[in-house]
C-alpha cells in the first residue's frame, strides 16, 4: 500500500484557504485509492468531516493555546511519520510547514509539494528559497505568485498553475431575500458590497477608496448603499472616514457573515467591488459570479487571474480615484459589455474555469507532477 504525509493548516469553513484546504483534501483523497494517509493538521482541534472513501487515515491534530506546544506536537507527528511509515510522498497545502522538512530532505530524499497562495510566497527567505529549489512541484494560485516567485528564484523549478475553486452548490442565482432588504433598509437602492477581512494589513482591499469615492457616485447615483463584510482592526478608521465624509446612511457594516449565509448577500448586491492592488488571486470574486453578479477588481495583482484579464469582469487601476468612480457609475447604468452583467453567463463561465471537477483534474495533475 501507498503511504503519504499530508500536512495542512486549518481546514474549516471559515474563510477562504480553509475551504481551498478542505476541497483539496478531498480530492486528493478520491485520486488517491489504495492509499495510506499520515495527515498532520495544524489548528485543528479535530479532524474534519470529510469522507475517507477506500483510504486508511491517520489524523495527527496540532492545536494549543500555546505555541511552543503546538511546535513540539508538530515536530512529533512528522518525525513519527518520516522514521516509521517512509512515506513515498509529501503534500503540503502551506511552504512554512515545510520549514522543518527542508533540513532534513538531504537525509530522508522524499518528494514533496506545496501550494502558494500569495503573500506567503511573495517575500522569500534563504529557507523558504531553499524548499523551493528542493521541492518537485509548486503550486501558485494565480500569474501574478507565479511571477513573484520567479523574481526571486533564479535557478530552475517546476511548477504548476492551481486556482481555487468556487463552491458552486453553495452559491447560484437566487431571488433576493426580502428580510435583508428590510433588515437594511434597501429597497430601491443600488448595491455595491465587498466581502474583506478588515485588517491595518490589508486595507489594499481597496474598500476604504470606495468609501472615498463615494460622495462623486452619489451625485450621479442617489440611491446607492455600500455593504461591507467582515471584522477587523481597520474597523475604527472606516467608520470615522464614513463619518466625516458623511456617509452614515450610506454605508452599512454588516460585521462577520458565516459561510452559508454570503450567498443571501452576494444575491442582494448590484456589483461586487473590492478594487484590490495585492490579491493573491480573490476567492470571493469567483463566489460573486457564481452568484451572477457583475464583479469590479484591481489589475495590479492575482484578481487578473480570478476574472480571466477582465472577460469575467471589470478591471481597474485601484490607484485611480476617477477610474474606480466612474466604472461603478457604468456598471450600475449597465453602460458595459453586455456579457458582464449576463447572470447566466458569469455563473457558466465560472463554473467552467473553476468549478469542482476543474479543481479535481488540477489537483490529479499536481499530484502525478509530485510522484514523477
Amino acid at each position: 500500500m501507498r503511504k503519504v504525509l499530508l500536512l495542512f493548516t486549518e481546514i474549516s469553513d471559515k474563510g477562504g484557504i480553509e475551504v481551498f484546504s478542505k476541497y483539496f483534501l478531498s480530492s486528493i483523497l478520491d485520486y488517491e485509492k489504495e492509499t495510506k494517509f499520515d495527515s498532520i493538521l495544524v489548528n485543528n482541534k479535530e479532524p474534519p468531516k470529510i469522507e475517507k472513501n477506500c483510504n486508511e487515515i491517520n489524523y495527527f491534530c496540532c492545536d494549543s493555546q500555546y505555541k511552543l506546544i503546538k511546535k513540539l506536537k508538530f515536530v512529533f507527528f512528522f518525525l513519527k511519520s518520516l522514521i516509521f511509515e517512509k512515506p513515498e510522498y509529501i503534500i503540503s497545502n502551506h511552504i512554512s510547514l515545510l520549514r522543518l522538512y527542508s533540513y532534513l530532505h538531504p537525509l530522508f530524499k522524499i518528494k514533496y509539494g506545496f501550494v502558494g497562495y500569495g503573500i506567503d510566497v511573495w517575500n522569500l527567505d534563504k529557507t523558504d528559497k531553499k524548499i523551493i529549489k528542493d521541492a518537485k512541484v509548486i503550486a501558485p494560485f494565480s500569474n501574478y505568485t507565479a511571477n513573484k516567485i520567479k523574481k526571486q528564484i533564479k535557478s530552475e523549478y517546476s511548477s504548476i498553475l492551481f486556482p481555487p475553486l468556487v463552491e458552486e452548490n453553495k452559491f447560484f442565482i437566487k431571488p433576493k431575500n426580502k428580510e435583508l432588504i428590510k433588515k437594511y433598509n434597501l429597497k430601491k437602492s443600488n448595491i455595491i458590497l465587498t466581502v474583506s477581512r478588515l485588517f491595518s494589513t490589508e486595507k489594499y482591499k481597496g474598500y476604504d477608496h470606495i468609501i472615498t469615492a463615494l460622495p462623486n457616485i452619489i451625485k450621479k447615483i442617489p440611491d446607492v448603499k455600500y455593504l461591507i463584510i467582515g471584522k477587523g482592526n481597520d474597523l475604527p478608521r472606516i467608520k470615522k472616514m464614513v463619518e466625516e465624509l458623511n456617509l452614515e446612511s450610506y454605508v452599512i457594516f454588516c460585521g462577520f457573515v458565516p459561510n452559508n449565509l454570503l450567498i443571501e448577500y452576494y444575491n442582494i448586491c448590484d456589483i461586487f467591488a473590492m478594487p484590490s492592488k495585492g490579491e493573491g488571486f480573490g476567492m470571493v470574486f469567483l463566489e460573486a459570479l457564481a452568484c451572477g453578479k457583475p464583479v469590479i477588481a484591481g489589475n495590479r495583482d492575482g484578481s487578473c487571474d480570478a476574472l480571466l484579464n477582465g472577460e469575467l469582469g471589470v478591471l481597474i487601476d485601484p490607484e485611480n480615484l476617477q477610474d474606480l468612480e466612474e466604472t461603478i457609475i457604468n456598471v450600475l447604468n449597465k453602460k458595459i459589455p453586455k456579457k458582464l452583467l449576463d447572470k447566466k453567463y458569469l455563473r457558466k463561465k465560472v463554473i467552467e474555469i473553476y468549478g469542482i471537477n476543474k479543481f479535481k483534474e488540477r489537483t490529479k495533475k499536481f499530484i502525478e507532477m509530485v510522484k514523477k
